[in-house]
Protein backbone atom coordinates (compact mmCIF):
# COMPACT_ATOMS: atom_id res chain seq x y z
CA UNK A 1 0.00 0.00 0.00
CA UNK A 2 2.83 2.38 0.83
CA UNK A 3 4.54 1.63 -2.50
CA UNK A 4 1.33 2.38 -4.40
CA UNK A 5 0.92 5.66 -2.51
CA UNK A 6 4.52 6.69 -3.21
CA UNK A 7 4.11 5.86 -6.90
CA UNK A 8 0.90 7.87 -7.13
CA UNK A 9 2.45 10.81 -5.28
CA UNK A 10 5.49 10.77 -7.60
CA UNK A 11 3.30 10.61 -10.73
CA UNK A 12 1.17 13.54 -9.56
CA UNK A 13 4.12 15.78 -8.64
CA UNK A 14 6.62 15.17 -11.45
CA UNK A 15 6.65 17.36 -14.54
CA UNK A 16 4.47 16.04 -17.38
CA UNK A 17 5.98 15.19 -20.75
CA UNK A 18 4.50 17.59 -23.29
CA UNK A 19 4.51 16.83 -27.00
CA UNK A 20 3.12 18.68 -29.96
CA UNK A 21 -0.33 17.45 -31.03
CA UNK A 22 -0.87 15.48 -34.22
CA UNK A 23 -3.22 17.84 -36.07
CA UNK A 24 -4.37 15.00 -38.36
CA UNK A 25 -5.90 13.12 -35.42
CA UNK A 26 -9.30 14.06 -33.95
CA UNK A 27 -9.49 15.82 -30.59
CA UNK A 28 -11.93 14.94 -27.82
CA UNK A 29 -13.28 17.46 -25.33
CA UNK A 30 -14.84 15.97 -22.21
CA UNK A 31 -16.55 18.30 -19.77
CA UNK A 32 -18.71 18.13 -16.68
CA UNK A 33 -20.35 20.65 -14.39
CA UNK A 34 -22.22 20.74 -11.12
CA UNK A 35 -23.56 23.41 -8.81
CA UNK A 36 -20.08 23.80 -7.31
CA UNK A 37 -17.48 23.20 -10.01
CA UNK A 38 -16.78 22.89 -13.71
CA UNK A 39 -14.06 20.87 -15.41
CA UNK A 40 -12.84 19.87 -18.83
CA UNK A 41 -10.22 17.61 -20.37
CA UNK A 42 -8.85 17.99 -23.87
CA UNK A 43 -7.50 14.69 -25.15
Amino acid sequence: CVDAFQTLKRKLTEAPILIAPDWDMPFKLMCDASDFAIGAVLG
